[in-house]
């Protein structure tokens, strides 16, 4: 539930300790907030009630109340951002002291600011104003890249492979193996075929036995290869979050009747209908993976290029992203039914918990102060690194990205221990019970894989549905006009093509044409891919909070999982990759590498070498005015070294006002 403390009047409570939990936060607010503070007056956002309490106005008449987790200080009278900062670090914005416009008795004691910090006036950033972007980690897989240019024969190189239909390249993961965050070892050398279990065992989730696992539609395995593909997420973790979040891919054992849950092989699964089957439940309408409108917030603001919350009758070519933070978003009027566009919709709801651990695995893995990269070090075996991986990733899930105990926990993780027992589990048995379903999927034989057909139909449907995940035409700076039209016809040829092959070598007697999901899927979905944007740079003023709270040291990065030379083929790259790996080639995180002179990117390098900056401001301090001038050649070597190649045309807005300085 990140850091924000919701009151839910009408929750229904699985298991009990969210039942402890929802109760604890009432009682807060009643003995922290007082009864005399009417929120529906009040401007959205955190009121710093002490150093250590606040008050969450989110436009309702009760508030809710929370508190700073030591050694973290309510810091703000009153802040649209997280209340809760290290003693040292900053928070914009920031108005007054804690207590300063409401007090621990719920009384107002000194005016309001003038202006409402939650009112939105503003539109997209104008491309000369400072945009934060934070470099993408490349601790990831390799999957298949294919190129526009050569896509036919890169297809008929895959279908002429050996592994491509072999049955036995899919082993079962081995002992020691407790589930992985990326799809498992077996995946290494697996670029095609896609392996998502239909077990015969059963398991134990939330207190419920004899349960396993099915997909709930066919539909539900196209958007997780993609999420495999496009993001590196192990579609078993997936469904296994989903069990534990809304049971949605769960069923009775004995109520097991189907090759899906649904009954008919060609029907969407309905969680909200009255005769649906499985045991599906959400009742706060947040979805298979239960993403609240504050998680979701979260993932807008930090991937605004990927969300639209505005009118939808506004051509694509006309929109433009808007870099506001998290508050400012979830304080917009209709974000709740935006937030339900997404999460009732599961293909839709996949496609947001992608992106949504896209985030979140770039702030673990980013942020040396976290922990995870100090961790990971410590640990000698892939299972092991893959099972502290896996768990870091389910309890920042699980609590948000803000939890300050995650860094104790990680630190005392010994290098052999179960991620679990040292802390990682979040509440209710969260990753622990997500594992038990992981390793239920990830465990089962070969003969137990999900294989099906899919048709024209469905490759339709699967691009209507994704392309309204990317509701902007071309995003300046990040990536140029999607030509769905040309996605379409690629995927269509690409389909007869695998049709043909699948027809000749493997006659099913459909008389519809179709082709594997085992084995073909993943094949057309790299057509598919090879047209779409690369996967997404968390941008905007909520990840420089991020990266501010965690003390703006960034970890080193890790490189792919699998050496590029032991792919089995030549034409390689990481998810939502944007080179070739394969062909000796390295992969940027940098978006400013190949756009370095575009305005995001020099008032971005100008802002992050801050360390030039301070140097500058101690040189100019100690000169006299005849000598200030030597203090720019330093400060240029050092914005060079920071900027690379942005360096020329940061230089000019940096230095625009020194034109007297030989340099």
């Amino acid at each position: 539930h990140e850091w924000r403390l919701d009151v839910f009047p009408n929750v229904a409570c699985r298991p009990l300790t969210l039942l402890v939990v929802v109760v604890c936060a009432a009682a807060l607010l009643r003995t922290v907030a007082g009864v005399a503070v009417d929120c529906s007056s009040l401007p959205s956002g955190f009121y710093c009630l002490s150093p250590s309490a606040y008050l969450w106005c989110y436009g309702q008449s009760q508030g809710a109340a929370g508190s700073c987790a030591s050694p973290l200080v309510c810091k703000c009278g009153l802040t649209t951002e997280n209340p809760c900062g290290w003693q040292t670090s900053t928070i914009t914005p920031c108005y007054g002291a804690p207590g300063d416009y409401i007090n621990t008795n719920g009384q107002t004691t000194k005016p309001l600011p003038i202006d409402d910090p939650s009112t939105d006036s503003s539109s997209a950033p104008a491309p000369s104003q400072p945009l934060y972007v934070l470099n993408r980690t490349n601790h990831l897989p390799l999957v298949i890249k294919l190129s526009p240019s050569s896509w036919r024969t890169q297809l008929s190189t895959l279908m002429a492979q050996a592994f491509y239909d072999d049955p036995n390249l899919y082993t079962p993961a081995s002992s020691g193996y407790q589930c992985s965050f990326h799809p498992p070892p077996s995946y290494d050398h697996n670029p095609t075929q896609m392996w998502i279990a239909r077990p015969e065992a059963t398991t134990t989730i939330s207190f419920t036995p004899d349960v396993t696992i099915r997909l709930p539609d066919k539909y539900a395995g196209l958007f997780l290869a993609y999420a495999m593909d496009q993001y590196g997420l192990n579609p078993s973790m997936l469904l296994g979050l989903a069990a534990k979040e809304s049971f949605m891919p769960v069923i009775f054992n004995e109520n097991d009747n189907s090759y899906f849950i649904v009954n008919d092989a060609k029907a969407h699964y309905d969680c909200y209908s009255a005769t649906k089957e499985g045991l599906c439940t959400d009742l706060n309408k947040d979805g298979p993976f239960q993403v609240e409108t504050g998680g979701m917030s979260s993932d807008v603001s930090s991937i605004a290029y990927r969300f639209y919350a505005g009118s939808l009758g506004t051509p694509k070519a006309s929109r433009t992203p808007r870099y506001l933070t998290d508050n400012e978003f979830m304080t917009m009027p209709g974000f709740r039914a935006f937030h339900d566009s997404y999460t009732l919709d599961m293909p839709r709801a996949v496609v947001l918990t992608a992106l949504d651990f896209h985030f979140r695995h770039n702030i673990l893995l980013s942020m040396k102060r976290i922990g995870l990269y100090d961790a990971l070090a410590r640990r000698t075996t892939r299972a092991s690194k893959d099972s502290l991986e896996f768990a870091t990733a389910m309890y920042a899930y699980n609590r948000g990205v803000f939890d300050t105990q995650i860094t104790t926990m990680l630190a005392g993780c010994t290098p052999t221990a179960d991620p679990v027992t040292c802390g990682l589990d979040g509440y209710g048995g969260h990753t622990a019970n997500i594992r038990d379903a992981c390793l239920l999927l990830d465990l089962a034989p070969s003969s137990q894989l999900y294989d099906y057909g899919v048709t024209l139909a469905d490759v339709n449907y699967f691009l209507d549905k994704l392309e309204s995940t990317y509701p902007y035409d071309s995003v300046s700076g990040f990536h140029p006009s999607i030509d769905w039209a040309e996605i379409r016809a690629d995927a269509t040829e690409a389909f007869g093509l695998l049709q043909a092959y699948r027809k000749q070598r493997h006659p099913t007697g459909d008389s519809t044409p179709v082709i594997s999901f085992r084995y073909d899927w993943r094949a057309l979905l790299s057509v598919v891919r090879m047209r779409l944007p690369p996967r997404e740079y968390l941008v905007g003023p909520s990840v420089q909070n991020y990266v501010n709270f965690w003390g703006n040291q960034l970890a080193p990065t890790l490189g792919p999982y699998v050496s590029p030379a032991s792919f089995p083929v030549s034409f390689c790259s990481l998810p939502g990759g944007e080179v070739n790996l394969c062909s000796g080639n390295t992969e940027t995180t940098d978006p400013c590498i190949a756009n370095p002179l575009s305005d995001v990117c020099v008032t971005q390098c100008v802002r992050s070498a801050a360390a030039c900056h301070t140097a500058m401001g101690s040189c100019l301090i100690a000169s006299t005015a005849a000598s200030q001038c030597a203090c720019y050649t330093p400060y240029c070597a050092c914005l060079q070294s920071a900027c690379g190649a942005a360096f020329g045309a940061a230089q000019k807005l940096a230095l625009s006002s020194c034109s007297s300085c030989a340099l």
